[in-house]
């Protein structure tokens, strides 16, 4: 069984069965009880490195082990989903594996505007590697990377002696890869411009490049390299024409190279919310890594493993950031958290390495989306370690199907508004409450995490809840089978575009000039209009016949504020200026929402030039800081 070290908390293990060592890759269904997860810290004291060891529940597996390499920026948040389970198979096969996070990337230590990022990330495979060796017990290693994860395994592999190499869409020259990541940026889907923040950072997919790391990126060239791996395998996309360029260079030196197309590509590397496994390539992708002839000749230690739980690091809000009310550069604890039934359920708190004051209550964050725990662009991390400078803890969790909290049944994964949401909810509260106290928690939350954080608040009322603070919500209600790119929010984001358009003279010259479909727009703003004038209605019943108000109680905006107001708790939105969540606030709570906000019983706070998810470095460091602040104003200054 394996464990978690230095706080002495062993980790249960509710999983059981044999790992297949017969040169076949474990069913799908088999793959939960083959295998057994353990997250912990590693690396240099001063700056660790998180990650997760899978390993074979059968007491013999193969001797050999493998890290795998993740792609960065936003295709590193893409293909998490797609990578755990690259690990639970490679791990229900016999061959345990190793996932993490590079330094300044994910849950480990550092940012992307930290210097020599190169380095940074060659030696957190190199830390990777040593840990997994420990932990494994097996001397044979091998690497897998995806996209720049599996170029960086490249340069890895030419000063370490590996059994194999696997890389999946490697970017084999580094300039044509900042090529790629000037052209998101040019054509991402914020329709802000980053300000200039440094000499020459690129900002693409809500992740910064600084001038040195564009650099570093664009000196690589793979051809030049030299591996030092027996077998390598080129994994390349099918839908792009195969190059072999890179299997032809290392071919005419000596080296074992195969390569094959796989395909799932396209839905592995979409938005979380519609990623699709693919089953098919990680299969043949294991069916190849076991196929090296390395047999089942290693025991499993009868000792728990001894992993850290929790470590201290150093952090200090990005330096574009406003003025925040917190000491920079000091010292924060990250502590890993698991809980719910055989301790399925993830979470990270972080926390002021002082003890936090009593009375200040526990920021919670559900996911955003189905994005894992560190959140969209990093943020919730971000968030986190500011909010702990200022002296608050504040737990950043996975829902059960989403990141690392891994459901009983597979067909409940990814499910952005899981309808257990507050039952999971108050499983967490109930565990923190019981490990730190009785402190009163702040749900909070970014889109879907938004709704949770609503929901959980108007349902969990034997919960101390003290405030429920929603950023950017796309929906207050949402439905099974209701499509995540709901017309609800397309149709207030475009009246908004409409409403701006309208003060523009260029615009009404389109329009004259025939270049605008007029039916069209016509047709939208008479269904804006009806929107508007039902809402209006349903107000105007509401205040002239309370007896139909009062039959009026699901799913409704101008019921729910009041009620959640009245359970003595305090609600805030903080919201992107051009996203539709006003809109959808005003026109769900009509006159009532106006009226609270009148008597400023809700507050709201706009953060301009933002997108939705807040992509952009500028108006994401704004975001962190008008909440810290608000957050500090109303707990600390009392306090």
């Amino acid at each position: 069984m394996s464990g978690l070290g230095d706080s002495g908390m062993v980790m249960p293990n509710g999983l059981s069965g044999p790992a297949r060592t017969d040169g076949a890759v474990a069913p799908l269904a088999s793959q939960s009880s083959a295998v057994e997860r353990t997250p912990f810290y590693f690396g240099p004291a001063s700056r660790p490195l998180f990650g997760w060891y899978h390993e074979p529940v059968a007491k013999v597996r193969r001797a050999l082990a493998m890290v795998i390499c993740p792609p960065l920026g936003h295709e590193y948040v893409n293909s998490h989903r797609s990578l755990r389970h690259l690990a639970d198979r490679c791990a229900a096969a016999g061959v345990p594996t190793l996932r993490f996070d590079y330094d300044g990337t994910g849950n480990s230590a550092g940012a992307d505007e930290d210097p020599d990022r190169l380095a940074a990330w060659l030696s957190s495979i190199r830390e990777a590697m040593a840990q997994v060796r420990r932990l494994s017990g097996c001397q044979e290693m091998g690497l897998a990377g995806l996209r720049i994860g599996a170029t960086l395994a490249a340069l890895t592999s030419t000063d370490a002696e590996i059994s194999f190499l696997a890389l999946w869409a490697p970017c084999t020259r580094g300039r044509a890869y900042v090529r790629e990541l000037k052209a998101i940026q040019l054509t991402g889907s914020s329709p802000f411009r980053p300000k200039p923040t440094g000499a020459s950072d690129l900002e693409a997919g809500g992740f910064v490049y600084t001038k040195q790391t564009q650099r570093e990126l664009s000196g690589l060239n793979l051809e030049s390299t030299v591996p030092r791996a027996k077998r390598i395998l080129i994994a390349s996309r099918v839908d792009f024409a195969e190059d072999p360029s890179l299997r032809v260079a290392w071919s005419q030196g000596g080296l074992r190279v195969e390569q094959r197309r796989l395909p799932g590509y396209i839905d592995m590397m979409a938005e979380p919310q519609d990623t699709k496994v693919p089953h098919a390539a990680i299969g043949e992708l294991v069916t190849w890594v076991i196929s090296s002839g390395t047999r089942q000749d290693m025991e499993r230690a009868a000792d728990p493993i001894v992993c850290d739980n929790a470590r201290v690091m150093q952090f200090a809000p990005p330096t574009v950031c406003p003025d925040l009310p917190v000491m920079r550069d000091r010292e924060i604890r990250e502590c890993i958290i698991l809980f719910g039934r055989s301790a399925k359920r993830f979470g990270i708190m972080s926390e002021p390495v002082e003890a936090a004051v009593p009375t200040v209550p526990i920021v919670v964050l559900p996911n955003a989306g189905a994005v894992h725990h560190v959140g969209s662009n990093r943020l919730y991390v971000l968030l986190a370690r500011s909010l702990s400078l200022a002296g608050f803890r504040c737990f950043r969790l996975d829902l059960p199907g989403l990141g690392d909290s891994v459901p009983d049944e597979p067909e409940r994964e990814n499910d952005v508004y899981p309808p257990t949401a507050s039952a999971e909810i108050a499983l967490a509260l109930n565990t923190l409450a019981t490990k730190y106290g009785s402190e009163p928690f702040i749900l909070m939350g970014l889109c879907s995490g938004a709704h949770t954080a609503f929901h959980a608040g108007l349902d969990l009322t034997a919960h101390r809840v003290a405030e429920c603070a929603l950023i950017n919500p796309l929906t207050f209600y949402y439905k099974r089978g209701m499509s995540l790119r709901q017309p609800t929010y397309q149709h207030h984001r475009r009246w908004q575009e409409y409403m701006t358009s309208i003060r523009s003279p260029r615009h009404w010259l389109k329009l004259m000039r025939g270049e605008s479909d007029v039916l069209d727009i016509f047709s939208f703003v008479a269904t804006q209009a009806r929107i508007r004038i039902a809402a209006k209605m349903r107000s105007w019943r509401r205040r002239w016949n309370p007896a139909d108000a009062a039959m009026t109680t699901a799913d409704d905006l101008e019921t729910d504020l009041p009620r959640l107001l009245a359970s003595g708790r305090e609600l805030t939105f903080i919201l992107s200026r051009m996203d539709p969540g006003y809109a959808l606030l005003t026109t769900g709570g009509g006159d009532t929402v106006k009226k609270l906000i009148r008597e400023k019983r809700i507050a709201i706070r706009f953060i301009e030039g933002a997108d939705h998810t807040f992509s952009v470095r500028f108006p994401r460091c704004e975001l962190i800081g008008t909440i810290v602040q608000h957050l500090v104003q109303r707990y600390r200054s009392a306090g």
